[in-house]
């Protein structure tokens, strides 16, 4: 299996080359691929489907990747990249030739989920699949679940481990809507998203991976219901087109239908408070992949 630094070094159009053969390949086995300019399809055998986007914020690609052993943390002077190619690798360490989750690895999230859109134009028989998870989240334990408002979903996915949060978009935020599946997004282990300083720690990372593992023994038999969120009601007892922004508690408004975050344009064009437990990039000589042959795994 190619290891991480291969992934954070490619470009967006690269990738999806890569990964579309890649699935095929007698290591992943894959009968059923569909590669678009926007996005790759996979139909799995098992019903749950993975997703995550192949794009980043960065301008240029890493060129040096820098390994803390001690921390067991990865990162890069260009930034990393680690949203989301560390879920796509999390995708990739969840297939096996018995066990094939649907996927879907879309382009151009980070620019409004332009990939995600195609989705839904193109693929117009639903998938038989009962939940969606994407890997595209910060930190360790969250499991956001946007405007979907389903408590038995919520249960089903708290009670591996994950906590639920708040965010403001993701590929799942286009897709499940208009397939009526209930999805989550859960952590993938990175921090200081969006910024040269981005880390990715690889424990972290690899727990998700294991409880998704797990989770994969306990699929529900039927698919959970995406329920939309209620707008909220007056004392005059009409609908409002109002709610409150997840990060600063102010109101906003949904005048434009197709607005389906549930944040603020300010805080949507901020980065989110970083965690408390933001490490310290070491100032000593780091490890550097490029000349030391060493699997991260």
């Amino acid at each position: 299996m190619e290891n991480l630094e291969k992934l954070f070094k490619m470009s967006e159009k690269k990738l999806l080359k890569y990964l579309s053969r890649l699935l095929v390949s007698k290591e992943y086995g894959y009968k059923n691929v569909t590669k678009t300019k926007d996005y790759i399809y996979a139909e799995g055998n098992i019903p749950v489907m993975l997703v995550s986007h192949l794009d980043t914020v960065h301008l240029s690609l890493p060129t040096h990747i820098f390994h803390d052993q001690k921390q067991n943390v990865i990162w890069s002077p260009q930034g990393i990249g680690a949203d989301d190619r560390a879920g796509v690798w999390a995708i990739l360490q969840l297939i096996t030739l018995e066990q094939k989750p649907y996927i879907i690895f879309t382009t151009q999230e980070e620019v409004g989920g332009l990939g995600a859109y195609k989705v839904i134009e193109e693929i117009k028989e639903i998938p038989p699949v009962n939940l969606l998870i994407e890997f595209d989240r910060k930190g360790s334990n969250d499991a956001v679940f946007y405007r979907c408002d389903n408590p038995d979903f919520v249960d089903y996915i708290e009670k591996f481990g994950f906590i639920e949060n708040y965010g403001s978009f993701s590929d799942i935020s286009v897709i499940c809507p208009e397939w009526g599946i209930a999805g989550v997004n859960l952590s993938t282990g990175y921090y200081n998203a969006h910024t040269k300083e981005e880390y990715l720690n690889i424990n972290e990372l690899n727990d998700v991976i294991e409880r998704v593992r797990i989770m994969f023994d306990q699929l529900p038999s039927e698919p959970f219901e995406y329920i939309e969120k209620k707008n909220i009601y007056s004392n005059y007892d009409f609908v409002s087109n109002f709610f409150y922004c997840v990060e600063c508690n102010n109101w906003i408004s949904y005048y434009d239908e197709s607005n389906i975050r549930d944040v603020c344009n300010d805080c949507f064009n901020k980065e989110f408070p970083e965690e408390s437990n933001v490490i310290t990039i070491p100032s000593a000589k780091p490890v550097i992949l490029k000349k030391k042959k060493e699997k991260l795994f």
